[in-house]
């Protein structure tokens, strides 16, 4: 009786955890290699089975999904790749912040990323994608807003060519 109990542990464990802890640790991965900018790592944990519009959970910015960190990093060659596979280009940031950054991003999106961090490929990437380009931040902050920081005048004219309003 022993051996069968054990025998059926061992089949479950290994049939219905192990792929589930390793599908959580290639998404961890897949999040990382976007953060880092290694496109070739993301491919990698994609094939493997990571989720693409899973949220991270450690780090110093939980909640942030793998095309969030592309496109703050400007790798469009990243921000391609996760739309190829289904990324949601619309999905909102919800990390509220540390004492660093007391404000945090809740409710930033791809699109605010890229242009807070002033990448107009990306920017342009995720427009022809069909973001919105009038989102607008939990604190109100909106692409347009951030490219007429960076006084970025493409920029500026993409978002309202694409509806951006002030």
């Amino acid at each position: 009786m022993f051996k069968i109990f054990i025998l059926v542990f061992s089949f479950f464990f290994t049939f219905t955890l192990l792929p589930n802890e390793s599908i959580e640790e290639e998404t961890e991965d897949l999040i990382e290699a976007c953060e880092k900018g290694n496109l070739k790592s993301a491919k990698y944990h994609l094939a493997k089975g990571a989720k693409v519009n899973a949220r991270a959970h450690s780090g110093k910015t939980p909640g942030r999904t793998a095309i969030m960190w592309a496109a703050f990093r400007g790798r469009k060659e990243l921000v391609k790749l996760l739309i190829d596979h289904g990324a949601e280009i619309n999905a909102k940031d919800d990390w509220k912040g540390n004492m660093t950054r007391p404000d945090g991003t809740e409710g930033w999106t791809p699109l605010i990323f890229a242009a807070d961090s002033d990448h107009e490929e990306v920017v342009k990437i995720l427009i022809e994608q069909g973001a919105d380009v009038n989102v607008k931040t939990k604190s109100g902050i909106t692409a347009l807003i951030l490219a007429n920081l960076w006084r970025n005048e493409e920029m500026i004219k993409m978002l309202k060519q694409a509806g951006a309003k002030e």
